[in-house]
């Protein structure tokens, strides 16, 4: 990535289930991610649950949602 608006629309793209490299390793680490918090029973099971969550578009709301939550955060400061 040459910059940091680079970085985010790859990673946008990903969350919105758009095909490549990027996308794939966002399922594998969240893959991994969801089997050492025990929330999957393998690591292939948490894959399969981050491709749902990115195809029914639920990971793209969330991370909306943690973008609304810090924004209004920051308006506390």
């Amino acid at each position: 990535m040459s910059s940091a608006e680079e970085s985010r629309e790859t990673m946008i793209g990903a969350l919105e289930n758009k095909p490549g490299a990027a996308r794939e390793i966002v399922c594998l680490n969240a893959g991994a991610a969801l089997y050492v918090a025990n929330v999957a029973d393998s690591i292939g099971d948490g894959i399969a649950k981050a491709r749902e969550a990115i195809t029914s578009g639920a990971a793209r709301a969330r991370l909306d949602q943690f973008v609304q939550c810090t924004q209004r955060l920051g308006g506390r400061a």
